[in-house]
């Protein structure tokens, strides 16, 4: 029988910390555990199995461009005093 009893290890089980969810992702193709940022940054591609998460639809689209500006009309265009207006 001891002559000092050691008291239990209780740890912070009472405070427990708040984590935002989706911030980090377990890859499937080796198990290691990879922040958000650093998906992003590497194009949602496992920086250490080169594995290829899923894509979302809009992060999948390529970003829309502007709309073409108005055409100019090719009568007002030419010159006045060309050999086509006669």
């Amino acid at each position: 029988m001891p002559i000092f009893k050691k008291p239990p290890f209780r740890g912070n089980a009472d405070k427990k910390r708040d984590m935002p969810e989706g911030l980090w992702h377990k890859c499937p193709g080796c198990g290691e555990v990879i922040h958000e940022l650093e998906l992003k940054k590497s194009l949602r591609v496992c920086p250490h199995c080169n594995y290829h998460f899923t894509l979302s639809a809009p992060a999948s689209k390529p970003p829309r461009t502007p709309p073409n500006p108005a055409p100019i009309p090719i009568n007002n265009a030419l010159p006045s005093g060309s050999p086509d207006s006669n």
